[in-house]
Order: C-alpha cells, then structure tokens, then sequence
C-alpha cells in the first residue's frame, strides 16, 4: 500500500505543476476499504489560507448527479413519472417555443427522462453561442460576475438553435446533447413538486440523510445551516482567481452546489449502493448510456468515461461512472478495484486536465 501511495503523491505533483493550477485537492478511496488516500496544493483564493484536503469548493455540474437523485427519488415515491412531459410537469410556466425545428414546435414531445439524459435537444443557455455569437460563460469572464433566472434561461434558449428533435423513447442509442437548459428545468420540476427551494428539497432528500455537512446549494443556504458551512474555494481562469457569487448562485440544479471531496464520495458511494435510490432497476435505468461527445457518454444524469486502448498504449482502460464540473471538479467511481475518486483543480482553462490524472491513477493502483 506504501507503494501505491507513494505513486499517488507523484502523480498529484507532477499534475499540479505541469500546468496553471493554482488550488487543488483530490481524493481517493477504494481497494475495499484499504486505501484513502487525499492530497492539496496551493490556496483557497489568491490571499490565502492554504488548501486543505477537507476544503470546500464548488462542484459545478457534478452537482447534476445531486439533481438527477433528487428526481428518481420523487418518481420511485410516485411523485411524478419519468414519462410525464415537460409541460405537464411545469404548467404554470411558458415552454412555448423552447424546441422550434423546422417552423414546428416539437416543446410538447418533451419527457422528463429527455432532461435527466440530455436527449430533448434543447439549447444549452449557458456555453452556447447565443444571437449576439457570445456564450454566456464567455460573457462571464470578458464582462464579469451577474445573476439570472430561469425566465433569462429559456428566453435565451428559444434564440438558439435546438441541434435535434426530442429522442423518440428513453434508452441507449439516442444523440446527446449537453445542454444545461436541461437542469435548469429539473431544478424547477423538483421545486414545484416538493413546494420547497433547490437548497431545502436537496437537504431533505439527501444532505441530511447523509449527514452531509459541507454539502449545500450556493446561495441557497437555509435559516438552519447559517454559519455552519464553509465557503468554497475560489476556482481559477488560466492564471485568473474568479470571484461570481452572483453566477454560482444562478447555476443552481445545473451547477450551483458546494462540496468536499470526501463528502462528495459519500454520496456517490450511498447512491450507488442503493442507499437513496433503492431500486436496483432504476440504477440500472440511470447507466443507459448514449454516446455524449468523445470519450464520454452519458445516462440518466451519470456521465461514463473511457479511453480507447488506442490512447493507452493498447492496454484496457476500465471506465468511470460519475460526473465532471467546468471548474475542474470531478466525482467518479471505477468498478475495477472499487475506487472512487473526487476533487477538482479548480481551473476552467483545461477540462481534460482532471480526466488525464484519473488515467494515470487507475494505471498506478
């Protein structure tokens, strides 16, 4: 075991100083229960303190995971169906127009499994180029921090392109397209259906079960958590510190959560091991995968990772089941040697940074 931690501490320096990673913390559980293995490097913002194992930082999409949970929870209480359509499930709110091809509009074939797989074909609000040929992640970093609401979100997407008309069922074989328009819809399905915000719906369902401490939706802390959680580390641009208070807090159920990495593998762990979903079938319906874009697939708001053996000098990569944030943040577990892996590198400038570190690991264990 000295000698597989001894490679791990190799492989965490050699990531973080090969490229422009300011902050990171990374984590690794798993040999059945022999190894737990964590690591940090630099600081939580440009003045300090320093990083720590145990340091909170923002997810970003891998709070999708946190999402999806939520709604097969809902629909194994019989709450709502996977097949319910998107307007059904949002009456109150104006969809019109949302999936416009070919002067039709394809909004009503909308089915919530559609939002959890990313086969609606909706737009993606944020990372899209809009009318103005700006994404508005692009917008966030020339013109800097703002807030916005799911009125903005969909008035946006109906001025893009949908890629493609709604899958015609749920299952594998579907294009995929990222888009978290998706989970912006998700986020106010859960709302409406549980009559509480994002933040005190997620608490119920899953933070508190799991005893979750440093677990929470940013800016959406109830009158209960004030003071008891941490705020998270600053992620960078390049060489940039970002500070968007207002933007973390607009994410929401697409982006919007804080974690640790020890907390995260905790609730992958409980979700895998049935203990929030306890189906074994809806488990199995959540790994449909259809193909995402290379090397990633993606099911019912669980992304699948692995390289061809063509990238790893023909030796079999197993794969990674999980989920990744823009900001670096990463949660996964490999069937192979039961290890889960969670962290981030706090760095939006290189996304396959996280993912090149997981491969070298698995190699070493």
């Amino acid at each position: 075991m000295k000698d597989i931690t001894e490679k791990l501490d190799t492989i965490f320096r050699q990531a973080v100083a090969s490229r422009a990673v300011q902050s990171a913390t990374l984590r690794i559980q798993g040999l059945q229960g022999d190894l737990d293995w964590c690591a940090a490097y630099g600081s939580v913002g440009p003045d300090g303190p320093d990083m720590q194992p145990d340091s909170p930082y923002f997810i970003a999409s891998a709070t999708k995971i946190f999402t999806a949970t939520a709604i097969m929870m809902l629909h194994e209480n019989g709450r709502l169906n996977l097949e319910d359509s998107l307007q059904d499930a949002l009456p109150d709110i104006d969809l019109t127009g949302l999936q416009l091809r070919r002067r039709k509009d394809l909004t009503s074939q909308i089915r919530i499994f559609h939002l959890l797989a990313h086969t609606s074909g909706l737009p993606d609000y944020f990372e899209q180029a809009g009318t103005g040929r700006h994404s508005l992640l692009k917008e966030l970093l020339e013109q800097g921090d703002r807030s916005w609401d799911l009125d903005f979100v969909l008035e946006r997407a109906r001025r893009m392109k949908p890629p493609f008309a709604p899958a015609i069922s749920e299952g594998s074989g579907f294009k995929a397209h990222y888009s978290d328009t998706n989970y912006q819809l998700l986020g106010a399905i859960i709302e409406r259906y549980t009559g509480q915000n994002l933040g005190e719906a997620l608490n119920r369902f899953i933070f508190d079960p799991l005893n979750l401490q440093q677990t929470y939706v940013y800016g959406q802390d109830h009158a209960a958590d004030k003071g008891r959680r941490t705020e998270p580390s600053l992620f960078c641009y390049k060489d940039r510190w970002l500070k968007l208070p207002r933007a973390m807090a607009s994410f929401g159920a697409d982006g919007g959560m804080v974690s640790t990495s020890a907390e995260q593998i905790e609730f992958l762990k409980a979700l895998l091991h049935r203990k929030l979903i306890r189906s074994g079938d809806l488990l199995q319906r959540m790994q449909q995968w259809n193909p995402l874009f290379f090397p990633f697939q993606y099911g019912l708001g669980l992304m699948r990772f692995q390289l061809p053996r063509i990238f790893t000098l023909f030796r079999t990569m197993p794969a990674f089941v999980g989920h990744s944030g823009a900001s670096g943040a990463i949660n996964f577990y490999c069937k192979e040697g039961d290890i889960y892996v969670a962290g981030t590198m706090n760095q939006l400038a290189n996304r396959s940074l996280p993912f090149q570190w997981m491969s070298r690991v698995i190699a070493a264990i």
